[in-house]
């Protein structure tokens, strides 16, 4: 299995130990993890001030970026909240709609992706 991370920008600045932690335990499962090159925000914290517009240039990056993973894991479930559940409410050009869609299902908080993806019961 190969999961794509998705690094919140609170992880990276401020909590960068998290991430590798992540890292970590989904190598000791036997899962192969991809890092991919040019991630930026999700756009929360602008969306948050609404500052909706603001957002549609990050929020078609993002799903450009990420479109072709099988899984995309996030160490922060407000920041998968904002791409599963705030990204449908902006006005996406009509390609970032369409690969939107099928993004939605694959990105998974961290936890969320062991619980109910994986079935780990225990990590040992």
């Amino acid at each position: 299995m190969k999961v794509a991370l998705f690094i919140p920008c609170i992880t990276e600045h401020l909590l960068p130990e998290s991430g590798i932690s992540m890292v970590k335990v989904l190598e000791h499962l036997g899962v192969e993890v991809e890092y991919v090159e040019n991630q930026t925000c999700c756009g929360q914290p602008t969306f948050n001030a609404g500052y909706h517009k603001e957002v549609i240039p990050l929020a078609e990056h993002f799903i450009d970026l990420f479109a072709d993973k099988e899984f995309i894991i996030a160490p922060s479930g407000s920041c998968v909240g904002m791409v599963r559940v705030h990204y449908e409410r902006l006005p996406l050009s009509e390609k970032a709609r369409s690969n939107y869609k099928d993004l939605q299902s694959k990105i998974y908080e961290f936890t969320e992706f062991l619980v109910d993806v994986m079935k780990v019961k225990s990590l040992g």
